[in-house]
């Protein structure tokens, strides 16, 4: 058991940021940030639907809420984003049923095993959750959701599996999202959350 922990130590610390402070990995303030919308790009979000991006609608969408302002549409999104990122996938398990059971041997086995099974399962297991916990975020302040064609998505939107999107990229897509959640309300149906 106390080698299953180092080992899992270890390939925390493997897995942490180049050159990242402690502070700097866990402090992640959701102050105001003064943005002047006239400097955010506007998404386009006019497309002829078709049944592809239809189906493709649970992963492809953007938010709207009438009368809100770009300072509070920023701020909502930042606040459910903030709630959203860092999802961890966990597979199952329990004791491993073999003779290495409880040595260093079988304590690596099992890191190197949660490893292969969360880069083959876990990046689209935490995409998910993030868009679910996302939509959920955001239908609990208010805001309609509205289906998107894929391509025009990708230009103001990003997915985090087993990577994750730089700092000022990511505010810029959020300052964008929030501009597309000012726009008033399209003429395509409203999604359930």
């Amino acid at each position: 058991m106390f080698w299953t922990r180092v080992a899992v130590g270890v390939a925390a610390l493997a897995l942490w940021p180049a050159g990242a402070s402690a502070q700097k990995v866990i402090d992640r303030s959701l102050a105001p940030i003064a943005v002047d919308p006239a400097t955010v790009k506007t998404p386009e979000l006019k497309f002829t639907e078709t049944e592809e991006d239809k189906a493709g609608y649970d992963k492809y969408f953007y938010f709207v809420r009438e009368e809100t302002d770009f300072a509070t549409a920023y701020q909502d999104i930042r606040e459910c984003d903030a709630l959203s990122r860092g999802m961890s996938f966990y597979a199952g398990g329990g004791q491993v049923p073999y003779p290495y059971a409880g040595t260093l041997a079988g304590a690596a086995g099992g890191v190197i095993g949660s490893m292969v099974a969360d880069a083959i399962f876990g990046s689209s297991v935490r995409r998910q959750q993030r868009r679910t916990n996302l939509r959920t975020c955001m239908g609990y302040k208010g805001y309609s959701r509205f289906g998107l064609n894929k391509d025009l998505w990708q230009t103001f939107n990003f997915e985090e599996g087993n990577n994750t999107v730089p700092e000022d990229e990511r505010q810029q897509y959020l300052q964008m999202q929030a501009k597309a959640a000012i726009t008033g309300r399209p003429s395509t149906q409203e999604l359930e959350f």
